[in-house]
């Protein structure tokens, strides 16, 4: 086998649970595609745009290799752990652990890979895009 069709191989299979490791920055771009943004009148939607992409600027999530979880909420970090309970193609439900003040806050989170981004939808049912952020 030739070495180069071999990293591609290796690449290609890599594990929706190995991708999520690594640290994701609300895709603020994305936000534009909200269905009820997209509703409004063009000056509305492009106010509504900009004040959601100021609310949500400074949101991150990281996930650690050791099943270590931080979710940046502008000056807020939040940290604990998360759990993979289902990985399926390029979807995974994950179940994360946040400690808020003295109490711990448990969340199932759907996680859908799509190329560059990764799709989360909270208890609440609404997605939001992440795009992978360069290392910290």
């Amino acid at each position: 086998m030739r070495p180069w069709l071999l990293l591609v191989a290796l690449a290609a299979c890599t594990r929706a649970p190995d991708r999520l490791v690594g640290a994701w920055a609300v895709d603020t771009e994305a936000l534009a595609d909200d269905p009820e943004l997209k509703a409004l009148d063009e000056e509305t939607r492009r106010r509504a745009v900009e004040m959601a992409q100021r609310a949500v600027a400074g949101m991150a999530l990281e996930f650690q290799p050791g099943g270590e979880a931080r979710v940046d909420l502008g000056a807020t970090r939040l940290a604990g752990h998360y759990t993979i309970q289902r990985a399926e193609g390029d979807a995974l439900t994950v179940e994360t652990r946040l400690r808020v003040g003295d109490a711990w806050h448990v969340r199932t989170l759907e996680v859908v890979f799509q190329g560059d981004r990764l799709l989360v939808t909270g208890p609440d049912g609404r997605p939001m895009a992440f795009r992978r952020q360069a290392s910290r």
